[in-house]
């Protein structure tokens, strides 16, 4: 069975609980799956998203055209056909879409499940961090953060990790800390910390954690921020 189409066995939730469990295992230590998975979930977002625009264009067509006369002898087909359309949009245009908390997980699955790790015969504390959490050993990775942090407070790498490290622990309220502070961080070539900040409290889904991470989604997205592709797609569904 190639890639791709385990990956579509998966989602479809065609996969015993053994192979899931292997591949979910397999997504985490291999970079190149990880990627194909995060490709396959975009691509189908993409293809979804055209499809209901074709169909709210065709439908704004049909609209247009000029009303005609009609048969009386063609109305009981004229009703069959209309039946058959409202069931086919209503498949396409009501069909439930993924809530704003479930692309967060799919991101954070695809994209934050491995971090890079440089191969060398002495691996320093941060690389170590580096892969006990691609080990998923998140309470090893962590107690090194921590150490590292009590030497630097101000490290935008430690912050990133730390709260990497927190969200996939679950501990929200310190993951959202770690990415406030990363986000203030105005030197950075590159500063994922809003849209992580975002995430986390997507995932944490306090009562006013949406519209604030709504904000911020859209602060990622005006300023062009790292994150800004799957900012624009969360939007949609928050708006």
């Amino acid at each position: 069975m190639n890639d791709l189409e385990t990956i579509e066995n998966y989602f479809a939730g065609r996969l015993p609980d053994s192979e899931k469990t292997r591949f979910e295992q397999q997504i985490v230590s291999d970079p190149e799956l990880a990627q194909a998975v995060a490709f396959y979930i975009q691509a189908k977002q993409v293809a979804r998203t055209e499809a209901l625009m074709q169909r709210k264009a065709d439908w704004e067509a049909i609209r247009r055209q000029p009303k005609r006369t009609i048969n009386p002898t063609w109305v009981p087909f004229a009703y069959a056909t209309a039946a058959s359309i409202l069931l086919i949009l209503g498949f396409f245009l009501f069909r439930p879409q993924p809530s704003a908390q479930q692309l967060a997980d799919r991101y954070i699955q695809a994209h934050l499940s491995i971090l890079p790790v440089t191969m060398n015969s002495r691996p320093d504390s941060l690389q170590r961090a580096h892969q006990a959490y691609n080990d998923r050993r998140f309470a090893q990775a962590d107690a090194i953060i921590t150490a590292l942090q009590r030497r630097d407070t101000s490290s935008a790498e430690l912050l990133k990790i730390a709260g990497l490290v927190s969200l996939q622990q679950g501990n929200y309220d310190q993951a959202i800390n770690q990415f406030h502070r990363l986000s203030q961080q105005a030197n950075l070539r590159a500063n994922p910390g809003l849209f992580y900040e975002a995430l986390a409290r997507l995932k944490r889904n306090r009562p006013d954690d949406k519209n604030i991470a709504f904000q911020l989604l859209n602060m990622v997205i005006n300023k062009s921020l790292e994150g800004k592709k799957a900012a624009l797609e969360l939007v949609e569904v928050l708006d």
